[in-house]
């Protein structure tokens, strides 16, 4: 510790004097309270390895035997709880020399929560959530320390609330009675926060209750651990806005990805995850209700809800579960469906303002279709709920077909979901539609012939219907129309508009910076345009992730259909011909959208490249038409 810089060899000696005539303390103890940081012993003894482990202190000083510690480390490995509180709980030592243990291990101070001023103010500062999930206690805050009680410490639950501050500030670690602690916890919170543990996520217990064969349905099947750490996977999840989590099974356990913004990344799980693994599948599959226990072979699909947040706040989130069998056991994705969502605005989404004011005039139209394209994940069921939520009208009937239905309107919207087992289809959904009396129709995908012949009549028969269709790009809808043998122009007819859409990553507001992006990527995009305006990146910070992206907006593309374009196209099969004819009447491309979200400090040039479809062509294509005198698009890459 002297040659780190932790004690001076004055502060050693006066310890080692001190340690002389108090022989039962050890030299930890006695440097804290010559006022010397915690942390600093922790880390020094961390380093070189000379922390004491638990069962040697108990057996140092005679209070447990050899064989009463072999029998608690039998009984720790199937509890996983700390060796400390094993022993406790079966009688082998006191409350008091259980703390007196603890503080000994980690060189922290005992302290009684009654001769400090503990105040819900106070707490506020590391927040509520934090202090009731993680059960400590804000005792002081000054301008470079928090001190704070804990109850249960370990070493990796130490090291992950000291990185929970910010700044230049310390964290000071106390040693509290657990029940006092509970206690202070339960006068400080109402008793709605206290009683979900501190917890934001609560499992709806419905699915808890379901009956399971007792041959499949056993204790062992989901651990109180593997409750613990699904109960954490899913709660970092939602935090993180995943629109996805990957538990993944591997050859000595598994591992868990979440999917932030479009981007797979790794998610720290605790060491013995590896050894719940399996208790943590089964755990999912009895909260679905649907999915077997003992199924392990065949891919099964289920949903199950969690309330997250605290009392009077709490939000719903569903998870869609499907799994399949790899060559290392089960693997499950889960889906993530915030029910908020459902009242997500257009505007919210991000649109350019002249492709939403555009949009928005389509949509309002009382018929017509209008269409969403673009690959899954693009965001385009958001597009649809969103737009619906422009719409909503108690005096017009609402109805959409749904597979599966995602979010969930309390009214408004009558909706429907496809059942392929007894033969529900969008077809016959739609089909009935018409005699529903509809104003608006909302079809989740047009996927064949017969909804698409369908969703002719619907428009013909004076109703505005909104739907998807998987293309690359809007004007590419007509070769996508031709493979489900439907003549386009018979179906462009009648359709009002199309918008394509991506999704890039949006710069972090908080750490924007200019850079020059790479000269060939600058090149690929923009040829021989030259730019007028600064690229912006972020360049990482806390609030991001380090990673310089903070959620996604919109990359759109309209393309409002006319009868000069129908009639141009009536004998042209070339995709190419085909989006030159849109773009010379107005279609206002991936590209150019693009553009303006540069210009706006939106997003990067690498998202763009990596995101918009045939960017070559799209560059020359305008490059085409700006040497043609169109002086509007030409605005596009100025600075003003």
């Amino acid at each position: 510790m002297v040659e780190r810089g932790a004690i001076s060899k004055e502060q050693l000696k006066v310890a080692l004097e001190l340690q002389k005539k108090q022989k039962e303390k050890y030299l930890g103890q006695i440097l804290i309270e010559l006022g010397i940081s915690s942390s600093k012993i922790n880390d020094t003894l961390d380093l070189y390895h000379k922390r004491r482990p638990v069962g040697q202190i108990l057996l140092d000083c005679g209070t447990i035997t050899s064989r009463q510690l072999e029998e608690a480390l039998d009984r720790q490995n199937i509890t996983h709880e700390p060796l400390a509180k094993t022993l406790l709980n079966m009688g082998y030592i006191t409350k008091k020399c259980y703390l007196e243990t603890l503080a000994t291990h980690f060189n922290m101070p005992i302290v009684s929560l009654e001769d400090y001023d503990v105040s819900l103010t106070l707490q506020k500062v590391l927040g509520q959530r934090f202090t009731l999930t993680n059960k400590i206690i804000v005792l002081e805050d000054s301008l470079t320390t928090i001190k704070v009680a804990i109850s249960e410490p370990c070493r990796m639950f130490i090291d992950e609330l000291q990185s929970y501050v910010s700044g230049q500030k310390k964290m000071e670690f106390y040693l509290a009675d657990p029940s006092e602690l509970e206690d202070c916890l339960k006068e400080l919170y109402p008793v709605d926060d206290y009683n979900g543990n501190g917890k934001k996520l609560v499992v709806n217990a419905a699915s808890l209750d379901i009956p399971r064969r007792a041959s499949v349905y056993t204790e062992d099947i989901q651990t109180k651990r593997a409750i613990q750490i699904l109960d954490l996977i899913l709660e970092r999840a939602i935090e993180s806005n995943a629109s996805d989590i990957h538990i993944e099974a591997r050859q000595f356990g598994g591992v868990v990805k979440l999917r932030v913004d479009g981007e797979l990344r790794p998610l720290r799980v605790p060491d013995d995850f590896n050894k719940e693994y399996t208790s943590i599948i089964s755990r999912i599959k009895v909260l679905t209700e649907s999915m077997k226990l003992d199924e392990k072979v065949v891919p099964q699909d289920g949903s199950f809800r969690v309330q997250y947040g605290f009392a009077n706040r709490r939000k719903a989130i569903d998870f869609r579960v499907s799994s399949v069998n790899s060559n290392y056991g089960e693997s499950l994705t889960l889906r993530l469906l915030d029910q908020d969502k459902a009242r997500v605005s257009l505007l919210e989404l991000g649109f350019s303002s002249d492709i939403y004011d555009a949009f928005v005039t389509l949509i309002k139209k009382p018929e017509g279709m209008v269409l969403v394209t673009g690959p899954t994940g693009s965001g385009k069921t958001t597009t649809l709920y969103a737009s619906l939520n422009a719409l909503l009208d108690p005096r017009k009937k609402i109805l959409s077909i749904e597979d599966p239905i995602e979010y969930v309107y309390k009214d408004l919207v009558v909706q429907t979901e496809i059942n392929k087992a007894r033969h529900i289809d969008y077809p016959t959904l739609l089909k009935s539609f018409l005699r529903q009396d509809p104003d608006i129709i909302m079809v989740g995908e047009i996927r064949d012939s017969e909804t698409a012949r369908t969703a002719i009549r619907a428009v013909q028969t004076g109703h505005l219907l909104l739907s998807t269709l998987h293309t690359i790009d809007t004007t590419r809808s007509i070769g996508r129309l031709r493979e489900l043998d439907v003549d386009p122009l018979t179906f462009l007819s009648y359709t009002s508009g199309i918008m394509g859409q991506r999704l890039v990553r949006k710069i972090c507001p908080h750490c924007m910076v200019e850079y020059e992006p790479d000269k060939e990527i600058i090149k690929r995009y923009f040829g021989t345009l030259k730019v007028e305006f600064p690229f912006i990146r972020g360049k990482g910070c806390r609030v991001c992730n380090y990673e310089g992206y903070k959620g996604r907006t919109v990359v759109n593309e309209l393309w409002i259909i006319t009868d000069e374009e129908l009639a141009k196209n009536r004998d042209i099969s070339d995709a190419s011909e085909v989006r030159h004819n849109a773009f010379s009447n107005g279609l206002k491309t991936f590209y150019m959208d693009g553009i303006r979200k540069l210009k706006q400090r939106q997003t990067t040039l690498e998202q763009l490249v990596k995101t918009v479809p045939n960017i070559e062509s799209e560059r020359d294509m305008y490059i085409s038409q700006m040497c043609h005198g169109d002086h509007r698009r030409l605005s596009l890459i100025t600075s003003g």
